[in-house]
């Protein structure tokens, strides 16, 4: 009998957090099996689907660990580690994005008996070099807003910010330098000094230090005018002189709904 936690097929701050101690482990997913077998022997194999947010694109199986675990806390001790090769007879398959696990026997998991078990891996890049919270844009007076937030950080070297606007390919707008490592909840931050006046769009590019990329989900900014916005078009000077402090007139502000208004100085 197998059964699920539910929890996310990527890796996550608190499987991180919960993680065994020497053998080597960078990363686990945060969903874990619980295994329960009665008077049964044979061999069985699993298939487990990797969440986008894994980056599925950059896993290497070499990289790929089964934890088996006693007691489902993958932090206190008693898991053991097994791999493509080791001699148990397990085997590690991948195609994108689906991990196949096979021969997963009564060495592994004992007959009569109750374990843990779950997905793990040595390299930053599998399965998950970042975990991205949140992703937003505000718009303010005269400039653009963007915000975001990482929960995890594995390997990250920096974010390039992209941005669609007047045509109908992303262009680099700015980069940002990650963290490298951290399983802290960072916040980042970055000014479109000069959004159109159009619906702006933006994504971000996260890359490894090894060259691996991963996209964000698209934002957009809607910084078109709204109706009965006003625009100063044109200040003029009804005497016809220049108006500065030491000068009082009537000066003429022409609004671009076709309104006016009239300062006294």
């Amino acid at each position: 009998m197998v059964g699920a936690n539910t929890g996310k097929l990527k890796s996550t701050t608190a499987s991180n957090a919960e993680k065994p101690a020497g053998l080597g482990i960078l990363t686990r997913i945060e969903r874990e099996w619980k295994v329960t077998k009665t008077n049964y022997s044979d061999n069985f194999n699993m298939n487990i689907k990797l969440a986008p947010g894994a980056s599925p694109g950059s896993v290497t199986v070499a990289n790929l660990r089964l934890l088996v675990d006693t007691d489902g806390d993958f932090s206190n001790g008693g898991t053991t580690s097994y791999s493509n090769g080791d001699g148990s007879g397990i085997t590690f398959t991948y195609s994108n994005p689906l991990i196949t696990i096979t021969g997963i026997s009564s060495t592994h998991i004992a007959n009569n008996g109750t374990s843990y078990i779950t997905v793990a891996s040595v390299s930053g890049a599998t399965p998950l070099p970042v975990e991205l919270i949140s992703f937003n844009g505000t718009k303010q007076k005269g400039y653009n807003d963007l915000s975001w937030t990482t929960a995890t950080e594995i390997n990250n070297d920096y974010f390039s910010l992209k941005k669609m606007a007047d045509s109908s390919e992303f262009k680099e707008i700015g980069v940002i330098k990650g963290a490298g490592n951290s399983t802290a909840v960072i916040h980042y931050n970055y000014i479109d000094p000069a959004p159109m006046a159009v619906i702006n769009y933006y994504r971000l590019k996260q890359t490894d230090y090894n060259g691996t990329e991963s996209y964000s989900t698209t934002i957009s900014i809607d910084n078109r005018k709204i109706e009965g916005d006003k625009e100063i078009v044109l200040i003029t000077n009804i005497l016809g002189q220049e108006v500065n402090e030491y000068y009082r007139g009537v000066v003429i502000v022409d609004f671009s709904d076709g309104s006016s208004m009239k300062i006294i100085r």
